[in-house]
């Protein structure tokens, strides 16, 4: 480990000893973007935070601590000014370009992403007429349609997205500016509210486009939300298409660097931090108030607002490689999508995501070898014996000798990452019977980006899905986390 990343990785003071009986505002459990975030934010407001950090993010799941990179998000959306970071960063009194400083390195990625079908290949690049290009090269057939739907995704780009920017920069004067943030807050929830409601299928239905370019979006659906484009909403394609077009950004080093970031922020302004702790049980106060929770350690901790974030299943496949510099192919982007080519492996959806390691992601690497790593996505429950294993390694490893020319007997293999079964989670954060109580009948909660579950038994509970786990992260999930300290802090 580099000495920049010892400076920045966190120290936790607290979570030593035991703890009885210290009573918080907030207790957070569990590596999530959004909880983190809302830690950080109630920190900074002056409120007791409590944070059990009980486990890494499946970093020893890697080969080695070189492809750190590619954990988390490929892409993180957000950061152009006026975006949603902007707006979730001045509250914390930190503006955007100094956020290196903090430890939150990151690059611009021109272009976000680049996909390959069997017969085209585009590179999304930030820029209109860049982008264009690629299009009406790929499919200038079309061309006036695509030209007319991405002119209404950015007409509805620009109705809706400037409010998730600018919320928490406005300043209040008086009634009169109560009235009207609250008629601006009721506008742009009905906004939202119409795009999710709608799907992107039936938002693309007026173009007519043909089953080429259907297919095309279908990949970046894919990439985006390891869903089809037929099982996603109109918002999630408008965000989706308008952040690739105005760029992405890659963290360096991947979402250990974000968490490590974030920690710090806590911890900063007077949060604690439990490290390698887990909860054994939640006491209540009545039938639906939780009281506290009680730790392995015999801790216990009272807190007046809980949130429990937990990873989902994950069905995907990671392969890890080596790979000389010379040998990759000036057209390869660092950020790929593409098909199988041929016809994907029994119960494999016809995705595969790439990512090479960034020049500046080399410590670790021999001189002149980089990291690159494959995700294949598979249909949930499916079963991968070490026979079918070696049949994939094989596939995976001709397709990249398809998109990476002279490159047999030189991509050197670096191990794989199989998801484990259901009910074997290693960083399970609660009890299995504890989170099946929790979870039965819990009601599931939507305001505005923020998506939870709300136990019967728990109604100072927040149950949120671990968004590390996402391809793309940052606008929405920082938004969502102002919404959830807000909440949070109004909540008797």
């Amino acid at each position: 480990m580099s000495q920049s990343e010892n400076r920045h990785r966190p120290q936790f003071a607290a979570g030593s000893g035991r703890i009885n009986n210290k009573h918080y505002d907030a207790i957070f459990v569990g590596n999530g973007l959004v909880s983190l975030s809302a830690a950080a934010l109630l920190s900074k407001r002056g409120r007791s935070v409590c944070f059990l950090d009980t486990t890494e993010m499946r970093e020893r799941t890697v080969p080695d601590e070189a492809f750190y990179y590619a954990l988390g998000p490929y892409l993180y959306f957000g950061f152009e000014k006026g975006g949603a970071m902007e707006g979730f960063f001045s509250e914390l009194s930190l503006p955007i370009p100094n956020l290196k400083k903090d430890g939150l390195v990151y690059q611009k990625c021109n272009p976000s992403l680049q996909v390959i079908q069997s017969t085209h290949r585009l590179n999304v690049y930030a820029g209109k007429e860049d982008y264009g290009d690629e299009l009406k090269r790929e499919f200038g057939g079309q061309i006036k349609e695509i030209k007319a739907y991405l002119k209404e995704v950015e007409r509805i780009y620009l109705l809706l997205y400037p409010f998730l920017g600018r919320f928490s920069q406005l300043e209040l004067q008086g009634v009169g500016d109560r009235l009207n943030e609250w008629g601006q807050r009721r506008d742009f929830a009905n906004m939202l509210g119409r795009y999710q409601r709608k799907t992107a299928l039936d938002f693309l239905e007026p173009y007519l486009f043909n089953k080429p370019f259907l297919d095309y979006l279908d990949l970046h659906a894919l990439f985006a939300y390891r869903k089809h484009l037929s099982d996603i909403s109109a918002y999630d394609l408008i965000i989706l298409v308008s952040g690739l077009q105005r760029g992405g950004v890659r963290v360096l080093g991947g979402c250990r660097t974000v968490i490590d970031f974030l920690r710090n922020l806590i911890l900063r302004w007077g949060g604690e931090i439990l490290k390698n702790k887990k909860v054994l049980d939640v006491e209540m106060k009545g039938r639906r108030i939780v009281e506290g929770l009680r730790l392995d350690d015999g801790s216990f901790l009272k807190g007046r607002q809980f949130t429990v974030s937990q990873s989902k299943p994950n069905a995907t496949l990671h392969f890890y490689y080596y790979i000389r510099e010379e040998i990759i192919p000036s057209p390869m982007k660092e950020t790929l999508v593409m098909t199988w080519e041929k016809p994907p492996p029994e119960n494999f959806i016809d995705a595969l995501i790439v990512r090479l390691s960034l020049p500046q992601e080399e410590e670790g690497f021999r001189k002149g070898v980089r990291g690159l790593s494959v995700t294949a996505m598979m249909q949930p429950g499916t079963q991968i014996d070490p026979a079918r294993l070696k049949d994939l390694r094989k596939r995976v490893l001709d397709r990249l000798h398809g998109l990476i020319p002279f490159s047999k007997g030189i991509i050197e293999e670096a191990g794989e990452t199989i998801p484990q079964p259901a009910g074997e989670d290693a960083v399970r954060l609660l009890p299995k019977a504890l989170e099946h109580r929790l979870g039965d009948k819990a009601k599931p909660i939507s305001n505005g980006l923020l998506n939870y579950l709300q136990p019967r038994e728990g109604r100072n509970l927040f149950l949120l899905p671990s968004d590390f786990f996402e391809p793309i992260g940052g606008g929405a999930s920082f938004l969502a986390a102002k919404t959830l300290a807000d909440v949070i802090e109004k909540s008797k």
